[in-house]
């Protein structure tokens, strides 16, 4: 089956969303390597929060370093779901396809700012109106 069919038939029939039944699995994915996995967050808010410091660029490199290691997670987790080995190094294979990411936070950064401009300077008008008007 194709994603096309695939997509009709969820369409035509439905779809039941299972929300616990989701976080249960989560929960469990995480018991099976929880210290990877915590140590993996400490280490990767420290790089994202050092990531940040950095002048002009440093929010733009947060926003592909967070992207990168949610990659991770997934990759992980898809592992753990498969029954195979895992390695903490296992966390690092999102920068394998950091391109990819990067290129697409850079579209979402840029449609981001396209759509809020108009916004920004409209509402600093309306708000220091009464500044610009004395």
């Amino acid at each position: 089956m194709n994603l096309n069919q695939k997509v009709e038939q969820l369409t035509t029939e439905g779809y039941e969303f299972k929300f616990g039944k989701y976080l249960s699995d989560g929960f469990d994915y995480f018991k099976a390597q929880a210290g990877l996995f915590i140590g993996f967050f400490v280490l990767s808010i420290v790089m994202i929060i050092a990531g940040s410091f950095i002048p002009v660029i440093g929010s733009i490199a947060s926003q592909i370093l967070s992207v990168t290691f949610f990659v991770g997670y997934f990759i992980v987790c898809n592992k753990i779901k498969l029954g195979s080995t895992v390695s903490f190094d296992d966390f690092f294979k999102g920068f394998s396809s950091i391109g990819q990411i990067a290129i697409i936070q850079l579209i979402i950064f840029g449609f981001t700012l396209l759509i809020f401009s108009p916004l920004l300077i409209f509402g600093f008008t309306v708000f220091f109106q009464d500044c610009l008007v004395q």
